[in-house]
């Protein structure tokens, strides 16, 4: 089972099951509620940094599997997680490293659910493919 979200208001809940509230999911998916309305500069500029590189480099692979490339590139020690470093590493690969600060890079990925300056791929990638014009 999947975590619930609903938001009634300025109220969050979170249905989930037990094992999920005790992971980051359930920061990352509350974080998610609240920034899915207005993302901060931060996270506009790291979405739109990776939206230009997919378009002037990938135009005709499927969004996904450019995201899982980069990231899976990212995540050389294969934890499961991508630090602001290796965040910083991505940029500076495919040339975007002075687009953002490492202060707004580390701003971004904990808006969107990143602790201990660290965030989970998959929740990473979550971002990238967000609805709102990431994945094109």
């Amino acid at each position: 089972m999947f975590a619930q979200c609903h938001q009634i208001g300025r109220v969050v809940l979170l249905r989930a099951p037990k094992s999920f509230v005790t992971t980051n999911h359930a920061v990352g998916a509350v974080r998610c509620i609240f920034s899915s309305q207005s993302p901060s500069p931060s996270v506009e500029k790291l979405r739109v940094v990776f939206r230009e590189y997919k378009k002037n480099n990938f135009p005709q692979e499927l969004p996904s599997r450019v995201w899982k490339q980069i990231l899976s590139s990212a995540n050389a020690d294969g934890d499961g997680y991508i630090t602001v470093q290796e965040a910083e590493n991505i940029l500076e690969k495919i040339g975007a490293a002075d687009q953002l600060t490492t202060e707004e890079l580390a701003e971004a990925l904990k808006e969107v659910g990143a602790v201990d300056n660290k965030i989970e791929v998959e929740v990473l990638k979550g971002m990238l493919t967000d609805k709102r014009g990431m994945g094109k």
